[in-house]
């Protein structure tokens, strides 16, 4: 983060932990990057990459070099608009988190936050049925949500006792994506 851009990323294989650091404290994990996530869309427009990736496990990227990609663009102006799109929607994504940090209980980013990774990850596989398993470990969905992993654990339990999640170490398994987003939905509604 905060150096020159190498280029715009696609995770191919593996999983990448995006990254940023906040004043003297450990970085914030922003995201947990799985096949088929882009990144560095931020470093190719400005010059400055945003977030330090991090290879979590063996990975296979695929780079277009921020050279190659002002190349493209000076000579076919008209993919611009799809590289932008990218940008749009992460930006959606990022307003739309900012905007449940601040309003959500950490119960609705919870439930809301798994059936995003489980409908993600259900994007890159041919899973059947409606589980779906998530590589993450605790502290990783922990940090995401902004709870210390005991918080996260205790409401962890809570959905498991209601059926929506099973989860062991490393890994999370969303048995319902769709019901954990409309029981969100459902909660959120009622205290409207």
């Amino acid at each position: 983060e905060d150096r020159p851009s190498l280029g715009l990323f696609a995770v191919l294989e593996g999983q990448v932990s995006l990254l940023r650091h906040v004043g003297d404290d450990d970085p914030a994990l922003i995201h947990v990057a799985a096949p088929g996530f882009w990144f560095g869309e931020f470093g190719i427009l400005t010059g400055d990459a945003a977030v330090t990736a991090v290879a979590m496990t063996s990975v296979q990227t695929f780079l277009l070099p921020k050279a190659a990609f002002d190349r493209i663009i000076d000579e076919e102006p008209r993919y611009y608009p799809h590289f932008a799109r990218i940008v749009l929607a992460r930006i959606h994504i990022l307003v739309r988190y900012l905007a449940e940090s601040l309003r959500l209980s950490p119960d609705h980013r919870l439930r809301l936050r798994l059936a995003d990774l489980a409908d993600t990850k259900r994007a890159q596989t041919t899973t059947d049925g409606p589980a779906v398993l998530l590589d993450m470990s605790q502290s990783e969905l922990a940090e995401i949500i902004g709870l210390s992993r005991q918080k996260l654990n205790r409401r962890l339990k809570r959905l498991e006792e209601e059926g929506w999640v099973e989860f062991a170490p490393r890994r999370i398994r969303v048995l319902d994506a769709g019901g954990l987003r409309a029981t969100a939905a459902g909660s959120l509604a009622r205290e409207r």
